[in-house]
């Protein structure tokens, strides 16, 4: 596997695991994320800011279905199931898009079928009802 795609399998098995101190170490402080329906999240304080703030998932798995690699970008698609902490869930489609500089994340593009901008929190915000 391509070592940037290694990197991207690692940083869903991270999330899933719940070990974010390990996952921002795959990202490059000047990290852009942008996700459907809110400003991009711009720096990697402002990714701590969103990860730690509440989200409202209790426990989250991701399932990679199909990586395209090209250069510095790696391209997937998979799903994403969620438990939230208002007593829902969730299972969408994601398809996401990592470009990578010396190894880390610089850029990423986040979108998932079946969601208003409504459905998608601004860094720091509950997304899916209070926890």
């Amino acid at each position: 596997m391509n070592a940037n795609a290694q990197r991207v399998s690692t940083y869903f098995r991270l999330v899933d695991e719940e070990r974010f101190e390990e996952m921002y170490a795959l990202y490059h402080d000047d990290i852009v994320y942008h996700r459907s329906g809110v400003e991009p999240i711009v720096g990697k304080e402002a990714l701590r800011a969103f990860f730690e703030g509440p989200r409202g998932i209790v426990s989250i798995r991701h399932e990679i279905d199909i990586v395209a690699i090209d250069g510095e970008c790696v391209a997937l698609e998979g799903r994403a199931r969620a438990e939230l902490a208002n007593g829902a869930s969730f299972d969408r489609r994601i398809a996401e898009f990592f470009w990578f500089r010396d190894g880390l994340v610089i850029r990423r593009h986040g979108y998932s079928d079946d969601v208003s901008p409504d459905d998608w929190p601004s860094p720091g915000s509950p997304p899916w009802g209070s926890p």
